[in-house]
């Protein structure tokens, strides 16, 4: 048993030696360096769900800044014709009152989120508070301007009543284009999360 050991070890010296030497025969120039070995699946998938979360986040801050400022203007609006025609809508007098309300409860909505950065409770309850009374609030604007649509007309300042008809109507279409805008989110997460998962499986 120790001479077959012994045998079969110098077999794969001498085999050793021997390949070692064809290989320094070959010249240098012909020697070609494997390409680097592609990463770890868990690598790879790592990186591809941060590149992911990057571009998410990206069109997220994006969408957040673009809704800031045009909410921002919109509120000044809002508050600017509610206070110059205030006493031009005779046939509906709480119109220029919901023109200001709003785009006070807007802005106070706008300058809580920058103050959850500093206080989050706090800033959580008052949140609560606006938007529930911005909610209730847009629904009684809906029902005071959209109710007297077909009798406005010489009771009722047209620049203003317009304005507050457009400014509900953008404020719908926000609100479809946020649900739009979440479902896609949701879907493009799920897509993701199935790649990887498939990746991964791979």
């Amino acid at each position: 048993m120790l001479g077959q050991v012994s045998s079969s070890q110098r077999w794969k010296r001498r085999s050793f030696k021997g390949q070692l030497k064809t290989v320094r025969e070959i010249p240098t120039e012909q020697i070609s360096i494997p390409p680097l070995l592609p990463l770890h699946h868990g690598v790879q998938i790592r990186v591809a769900f941060i590149g992911a979360v990057t571009m998410e986040c990206s069109l997220y801050m994006c969408f957040q800044i673009i809704s800031l400022m045009c909410w921002i203007v919109l509120s000044i609006a809002m508050i600017s014709m509610g206070a110059l025609y205030k006493d031009d809508c005779p046939i509906q007098p709480y119109i220029p009152i919901y023109m200001v309300v709003a785009g006070v409860s807007h802005l106070a909505t706008l300058i809580l989120q920058l103050l959850k950065l500093a206080c989050e409770l706090l800033s959580l309850i008052l949140e609560s508070l606006v938007v529930s009374f911005s909610l209730a609030w847009f629904i009684t604007g809906s029902i005071w301007v959209f109710s007297v649509y077909n009798d406005y007309r010489g009771q009722c300042k047209q620049s203003l009543y317009l304005f507050a008809f457009g400014t509900l109507l953008f404020e719908y279409a926000v609100i479809l284009m946020a649900v739009i805008f979440a479902f896609a989110t949701f879907c493009y997460s799920v897509a993701t999360a199935g790649r990887l998962s498939y990746q991964r499986i791979g």
